[in-house]
């Protein structure tokens, strides 16, 4: 059941008493006074271009369901939404939350909505009761909806998720209460990246033109379910799972800050990165995910014009398929002149596998 937290005159006086600086210690206080919950995300880091490279965006939002384990086990709340404080590293809720004025622990389960202005609605499961009677999987669960992830002038926008556990304590019977710092929460990557590299034999240098890369039938929008089994007792990464529901429509998107298709490549002894990679909805299955086209030119040596030319790679092997969330999927473009050799690897953000394909 839902708890009515305090009666309004208290939260008033808090209010008004109270700042937002998390960091006030409640050794100086004389009485017990509410303290506001807040938290502190960290993200994993990332190796895409302008990521937040463990940083959570000050940008991002998140929506957080809480559930108390002692004294009175139950849901705490259920789909607060949580804002950057400006100028700090520290986020409360939109509708301020504060923790039991009792010694007790409170798990937390949250997912990032991305900045306010970009498509994402919190989620309500329709299996449960709108007015939370008779209620108990409001903290176990969290729901939202992404309606469009497609790059915006370049820009697309991270979905991750954390839990995380918060306990006021108190030194001896009568001491005054000791609230939590802002609660550390480490948020996990819900999408899969795909980046691409290109590299230039000494025989194709100066001959060949990148025109674009394009993304064939990948899905950008789709609802994310992340669900905590152990969210009654103490939440850990382990026992919590994320699935995507797909909206089922893809789309074919070129790879976005590409800027070299008008000069020839030459001659690298390391792969250059082709643009800024694309975050998509990892497919439910296999076959999923259709491949790649690679638009480029060709000097004609005769008439030094230039020709264009495409080729379309489609996976054939569970290895070169985008498959799992978190990971980085990186296409290693050789080109020479007889052919174009692509190697997919991945890489962080976590370890995955890899293989070879030549394409003639």
């Amino acid at each position: 059941m839902k708890k009515n937290l305090f009666l309004i005159s208290v939260v008033a006086l808090a209010l008004g008493a109270c700042s937002n600086d998390s960091t006030v210690e409640q050794a100086n206080q004389t009485v017990n006074q509410p303290k506001e919950i807040a938290f502190s995300p960290l993200a994993l880091s990332s190796t895409r271009s302008g990521a937040q490279s463990g940083t959570f965006p000050t940008t991002y939002n998140m929506f957080v369901a809480a559930y108390q384990t002692t004294p009175n086990a139950g849901d705490y709340f259920n789909g607060t939404e949580f804002v950057n404080i400006s100028g700090t590293s520290t986020w409360h809720g939109s509708t301020s939350r504060y923790w039991p004025l009792a010694v007790s622990t409170i798990n937390f389960l949250a997912v990032t909505a991305g900045p306010t202005s970009t498509t994402r609605v919190w989620g309500v499961d329709t299996s449960e009761p709108a007015d939370g009677t008779a209620d108990a999987n409001w903290a176990k669960k969290v729901v939202v909806t992404m309606a469009d992830n497609r790059p915006a002038e370049g820009i697309q926008h991270d979905m991750m998720w954390a839990v995380g556990q918060g306990s006021v304590t108190q030194a001896s019977a009568g001491a005054v209460l000791t609230f939590p710092a802002n609660v550390a929460m480490e948020f996990q990557h819900t999408l899969a990246l795909v980046k691409f590299t290109e590299k230039v034999t000494s025989t194709a240098s100066g001959n060949i033109k990148l025109t674009s890369i394009t993304l064939n039938d990948a899905y950008y929008n789709g609802t994310l379910t992340v669900t905590s089994t152990n969210y009654a007792s103490t939440p850990a990464v382990a026992n919590t799972t994320s699935v995507w529901t797909d909206l089922s429509t893809d789309y074919d998107v070129v790879v976005p800050g590409w800027t070299g298709g008008s000069s020839a490549l030459t001659n690298t002894s390391d792969y250059s990165a082709v643009g800024d990679g694309l975050m998509i909805i990892p497919p439910t299955s296999s076959a999923a995910f259709s491949g790649f086209t690679v638009a480029y030119k060709i000097k004609n040596p005769d008439s030094e014009t230039w020709q264009d030319y495409s080729y379309t790679y489609t996976p054939t092997t569970p290895t070169d398929r985008i498959l799992s969330q978190g990971y980085q999927y990186t296409y290693n473009i050789t080109f020479n002149l007889n052919e174009i050799i692509v190697a997919p690897t991945v890489a962080t953000w976590q370890t995955g596998t890899g293989g070879d394909i030549t394409i003639q």
